[in-house]
């Protein structure tokens, strides 16, 4: 995720990022809807779009941009080309260094593997709240709650597909983005609590399968308030080289 002229290691910058970058998809989806059967269909959008937003943020949005750490030696640009024998060795070396035990790393490793364990325990706890969801919608969940059911799983994939790229802004050390993915998906994790919540006491006969939720979702606030916590930090902390 790449944005001109924006820094997104500052949340303010990031949150800036992400509002446009949701304008634009709202602003492409109407237009899509109005234009989308009529031959010249992407130039007329094109119209319409470089009137409303920055040349640079279109131009920005065909082409990828590697973003390497700091001070790799590919920062120039461009994804190095590698053979299959260095693909594998450093695929060895990738996981000799995820072997090294916490306390051997630099301080600004070991708190970005900190966070990185946070994430994960997000993204695993939300994976099986989907997975058991499933299984409730279809077998107890009563008809007249479908639609509470299938809210659960739009926002329940939501804060997933929020913190896949929560950690894929870390690997780009663009930790301001990072903190504001993980902020939405925390909001997203808050709406969930309260809509399960309400179930569980709208339907007291399947409270106690409801209430289990309720009480993973908890726990993975907690964990959403640690992951916050160390982003916050490591921008301060990756000032240095790794």
């Amino acid at each position: 995720m790449s944005y001109p002229g924006l820094n997104l290691n500052s949340p303010e910058e990031s949150q800036a990022a992400l509002e446009l970058n949701e304008r634009f998809i709202h602003r492409y989806t109407e237009l899509l809807d109005r234009f989308g059967n009529l031959p010249a269909c992407d130039a007329l959008i094109y119209e319409q779009l470089k009137g409303e937003f920055p040349a640079e943020f279109l131009d920005s949005l065909s082409s990828f941009t590697f973003l390497p750490p700091p001070g790799d030696p590919t920062a120039s640009g461009g994804v190095p080309e590698q053979g299959v024998s260095e693909e594998m060795e450093n695929a060895g070396e990738n996981e000799e260094a995820a072997n090294i035990p916490d306390e051997e790393l630099p301080p600004q490793l070991r708190m970005m593997r900190q966070t990185e364990q946070h994430i994960l325990l997000v993204q695993n706890s939300v994976y099986q709240l989907m997975c058991d969801w499933c299984n409730l919608y279809a077998a107890v969940l009563p008809p007249a709650r479908r639609r509470d059911g299938l809210q659960v799983l739009m926002f329940s994939s939501l804060m997933l597909g929020n913190m896949r790229s929560c950690m894929d802004q870390m690997a780009c050390f663009q930790f301001g983005m990072a903190l504001q993915l993980s902020i939405r998906g925390c909001q997203l994790c808050k709406v969930l609590f309260r809509l399960i919540q309400k179930l569980a006491h709208d339907l007291p006969s399947l409270s106690a399968l409801l209430s289990e939720r309720v009480k993973a979702l908890q726990n993975t606030l907690q964990s959403f308030a640690d992951i916050q916590r160390l982003l916050k930090r490591l921008p301060e902390e990756s000032s240095g080289d790794f």
